[in-house]
């Protein structure tokens, strides 16, 4: 296809069509998502973006790659495995996928994350347990509270559970249905989203639990400044919720807390088994440049690399990569997107001046 199209979605059967200036052609949205997914193998996003919209839309395209992007990225190790990956690309709605389906596929990871959290004690301050509550105005000055109060305990992400019975921690299951909640004619998630800031991609997950259903959100931390709802900024004190003007101290040490985060311990990617860090990761080399030798069992292993920040365990178990543990023995640093431009490319030109190669290589390697 030599010219460039308009591409838009038809709601009635979910086809691109693409329209030139004699005819109409239609492609399955299935078959654009595929080729995406195969290009952001290879690919950043920007450059499957590019290549895609020499000929599609950018506009759709922008918003196609992104979705599939999302859903690699964010969710880690759940949704690198082709059946499920298949059965993104055949959903019709992602949004509906991402709330249902999705949450399905990492019950393990979800219900071990549940199991986790109520063995907490009861001032941690980056999660709250509720019952049946489900008034919109409260929940959304809990996700600034929360957020908030990651950032300060240096938590990734902060959790509202309901289902979860606060002054023991039992799992007793709970009636609040989140899709069917409003403020008001409007959806209560939109209404949430519209009333914070900085916007935050808060997440709603419904998971069986011992015959009853617990409802998990999932939020992330602040970031570069404290989120806000309605236009106040509020703070987890013990198991209160306050307004953060209320408490200076805790605000400066907030607002501090935003330049203490060094780059090197951010995560680069999260969600990972014992496997997949082994895989992503050039442990013999972290040994080497250690002189140490290379332990026999694997748990060593993944000690060593925690204790050196390179890894560290989130709150379900599982594990995550540090910046540091990439850019030091990523094996190919092209799989982590937020990282894949530090590779270092040695050029040979010819004679002095840049005008011709004469021979390049890139090192994708940390």
């Amino acid at each position: 296809m030599n010219e460039r199209v308009t591409v838009e979605f038809r709601n009635a059967n979910d086809n691109l069509y693409l329209y030139d200036d004699s005819t109409s052609l239609i492609l399955n949205r299935s078959t654009l998502r595929e080729k995406i997914l195969s290009l952001l193998e290879k690919k950043t996003v920007q450059k499957v973006i590019g290549e895609l919209s020499l000929s599609y839309d950018k506009n759709v395209i922008s918003r196609e790659v992104e979705y599939i992007y999302d859903l690699k990225n964010n969710y880690g190790a759940f949704y690198r495995s082709k059946p499920i990956m298949d059965d993104i690309i055949e959903s019709k709605n992602l949004k509906e996928y991402i709330e249902v389906n999705i949450a399905y596929r990492a019950i393990d990871y979800l219900q071990s994350l549940v199991r986790e959290l109520v063995k907490l004690p009861d001032e941690t301050e980056w999660i709250e347990f509720k019952c049946n509550n489900k008034n919109p105005q409260m929940i959304g000055e809990y996700i600034s509270a929360l957020s908030n109060s990651a950032a300060l305990w240096g938590k990734p992400k902060a959790y509202l559970v309901w289902g979860v019975k606060d002054a023991n921690h039992k799992i007793e299951g709970t009636e609040f249905e989140y899709r069917k909640a409003k403020k008001g004619n409007e959806e209560m998630e939109a209404w949430l989203s519209k009333m914070l800031s900085p916007r935050i991609n808060f997440v709603f997950y419904e998971i069986p639990m011992d015959k009853v259903k617990v409802v998990l959100m999932e939020i992330p931390c602040a970031d570069k400044q404290p989120v806000q709802f309605a236009g106040t900024e509020y703070i987890r004190v013990g198991t209160n919720k306050k307004k953060l003007k209320e408490y200076p101290d805790k605000e400066r040490s907030l607002w501090r807390s935003f330049d203490d985060s060094p780059y090197e311990l951010k995560l680069a990617i999260n969600n990972l088994n014992d496997d997949e860090v082994v895989a992503l990761l050039d442990y013999p080399g972290y040994y080497e440049k250690m002189e140490l030798p290379i332990p026999r069992n694997r748990e060593q292993v993944l000690h060593d690399l925690t204790y050196d920040k390179m890894i560290s365990k989130n709150d379900a178990g599982y594990w995550n990569i540090t910046n540091m543990g990439v850019l030091l023995f990523a094996k190919d640093l092209k799989k982590f997107e937020g990282l894949h431009r530090k590779t270092v490319r040695v050029i040979w030109y010819k004679n002095n001046s840049r005008l011709e190669t004469i021979r390049e290589k890139e090192f994708v390697g940390g």
